[in-house]
C-alpha cells in the first residue's frame, strides 16, 4: 500500500512540473504558517513536500499546530491538500530548533 501511495505521489509530482498553476516555497519556523492566498489563487488542490526538518501540521482551521499538536511530517514526505478549505486552513510549524521548508505546487481541476 505504501508503495502504491508513493507511486501515485511521484506521478503527481511529475505531472506538476508541466501543469502546476502556481508554486511556492514556505519556510516553516517556530510560528505556525500557512499557504499564501495570493499564490494559491484559484487552485482547488495542492501538494507539498517537506524538506530539511520535521514539521507538524493541521488543516481543520480550528487547531493551531505546535511542537506537540498536529500530524507529523518528516523530511521527504508529502501532504496532499485535496480542496480549497484544506488549502486555506493548512498550517505548519517546526518541531525542533531547525526550520523546515515546504515546496508546494497548486492546481486547478
Amino acid at each position: 500500500m505504501k508503495r502504491l501511495f508513493l507511486t501515485i505521489i511521484v506521478f503527481l509530482m511529475l505531472c506538476s512540473f508541466a501543469w502546476a498553476d502556481s508554486y511556492e516555497s514556505i519556510t516553516v519556523a517556530a510560528t505556525a504558517i500557512g499557504t499564501t492566498p495570493a499564490t494559491v489563487g484559484l487552485a482547488t488542490w495542492g501538494i507539498c513536500r517537506c524538506e530539511t526538518a520535521e514539521l507538524r501540521y493541521t488543516m481543520d482551521g480550528a487547531t493551531t499546530p505546535t511542537s506537540l499538536i498536529g500530524v507529523v511530517l518528516e523530511p521527504l514526505e508529502w501532504v496532499v491538500l485535496n480542496n480549497r478549505d484544506q488549502l486555506r486552513n493548512f498550517r505548519a510549524i517546526r518541531t525542533t530548533g531547525t526550520s523546515g521548508y515546504l515546496k508546494c505546487h497548486y492546481f486547478q481541476r
